[in-house]
């Protein structure tokens, strides 16, 4: 009788070892997905390097200069900005998962080559199928009415990126000349936008909340920046994403 709480000390501490040792697999098995590289794909040949990743948070950016395009945000983002056309993706099944897209290349290649060549890797890696469609849209022009104000909003400063754009917490900040301005306006609100006669190259910085949807974008342009807008009704080319296994 008196083996047996030998016995039993022996079985606990037993237990207690396999317990521990159980939750420091289960701690090492956290700490390698924490770790673990969430790089997609990576394009390296002469003149050009791309990396498409996974990107943890949930927020939408883009960068563009002379030579490179930075681009964080959904597929349907992503895909749109490779493509430089409206685009719509049918019941996507990375619409949780948020991107973050790096391609830099040399002056000897032109970036339209290398956008090709990340798009063949994108359809290759995600499965998707491009046709092309024609839809109604809404197309809006932008005039500038108060060049006083948009002066104000002028950038001054040197950057190594002639373009940035980032939307956080329902604020949008963006530096770029007006025809960018307008064709990130245009992604954001799923519309046509253009603006009115200009085609110089002065960069400006705009600081817009979002919060209250497209419509409240455009009074903020109006009051803050003296840019007026006009709708028309015009037919556009887009193209048509679907996935193999939707």
């Amino acid at each position: 009788m008196k083996k047996l709480p030998i016995l039993f000390f022996a079985f606990i501490l037993l237990s207690n070892c396999n317990s521990a040792e159980k939750k420091a697999k289960e701690k090492n098995i956290i700490k390698a997905n924490l770790t673990a590289d969430s790089t997609l794909f990576t394009l390296k040949e002469d003149g050009y390097e791309a990396k498409l990743s996974t990107d943890s948070q949930n927020r939408r950016a883009k960068a563009d200069g002379n030579t490179i395009f930075q681009r964080i945000g959904s597929f349907s983002y992503i895909i749109s900005e490779l493509y430089q056309k409206p685009t719509k993706v049918l019941k996507s099944p990375y619409s949780r998962t948020h991107y973050e897209l790096d391609i830099k290349w040399s002056d000897e290649i032109s970036f339209d080559i290398v956008r090709k060549k990340v798009l063949k890797k994108m359809q290759e890696e995600f499965e998707y199928s491009v046709e092309k469609g024609m839809f109604e849209q809404q197309t809006i022009i932008l005039y500038k009415d108060d060049n006083a104000r948009l002066q104000k909003a002028k950038h001054s400063t040197n950057s190594d990126a002639l373009y940035k754009s980032s939307l956080e917490d329902g604020v949008w900040k963006i530096q770029a000349t007006l025809e960018e301005f307008a064709n990130e306006l245009g992604d954001f609100s799923d519309q046509e936008i253009v603006i009115q006669e200009d085609t110089s190259n002065t960069i400006y910085n705009f600081t817009l909340s979002t919060n209250r949807g497209f419509s409240s974008i455009l009074k903020q342009l109006q009051e803050v920046y003296g840019i007026t807008s006009e709708e028309n009704t015009v037919q556009v080319e887009h193209y048509v994403i679907s996935f193999k296994n939707s």
